[in-house]
């Protein structure tokens, strides 16, 4: 139920028991750790964790260490590497979130993918490969585009129906609202691999 859901997020409120509902402690919520720790079970009832939520973090994890051994090798100074590292390791993160929710549940994923753009433009604001303009160019030409053809079907629809009324317009694929995502991050170093990763 999208109601019932809209208020979440990932700060609010805190992790709960998908089983009993329990607020699940910060000693108990270390990934992989606590997963193994535990084994594999609750601690508040006792039933059996997911093995997903453990891929899930290893993914995580080893997608960190491959991010930051590109950038390693690209053979650049200090600063550079650090100006660049915690960007690549945002749009890695949100993309393994982004995965997962479509993996573990049927959650509309309008918000993370929408998050993820307006990260990538605040990210390109200190590129130097190419403009926030021409970020932001992309990124409305992908709306454009998504608007024009569900217009464009949305009008085909109503033409072919024998009913008269009002034309209907649904509510954008996420799909669209990955693609601008992905427009708005493009010029960064690495997003291309990362980019065919997500597809």
């Amino acid at each position: 139920d999208p109601q019932a859901t809209s208020g979440f997020n990932l700060a609010l409120p805190s992790s709960s028991c998908p089983h009993c509902g329990h607020v699940i402690q910060p000693q108990h919520n270390l990934p992989v750790v606590s997963y193994l720790w535990l084994r594999g079970r609750s601690a508040c009832c006792s039933q059996p964790i997911s093995w997903r939520y453990a891929v899930t973090e290893v993914a995580t994890g080893l997608l960190s260490v491959l991010v930051y051994l590109w950038l390693l090798n690209q053979h650049l100074d200090a600063h550079r590497l650090a100006m660049e590292l915690l960007p690549s390791l945002l749009l890695a993160w949100w993309l393994v979130a982004i995965t997962a929710m479509l993996w573990h549940s049927s959650i509309d994923t309008q918000a993370l993918w929408q998050s993820l753009l307006w990260l990538g433009l605040i990210a390109n604001l200190q590129s130097t490969n190419t403009t926030l303009t021409t970020q932001i160019i992309a990124v409305c030409a992908v709306y454009f585009l998504a608007l024009l053809t569900t217009t464009s079907v949305a009008f085909m629809q109503h033409t072919k129906g024998s009913r008269a009324g009002q034309t209907s317009y649904p509510a954008l694929d996420p799909t669209w609202h990955g693609l601008a995502a992905l427009a708005a991050w493009f010029a960064w170093p690495g997003v291309e691999a990362l980019s065919l990763g997500a597809v």
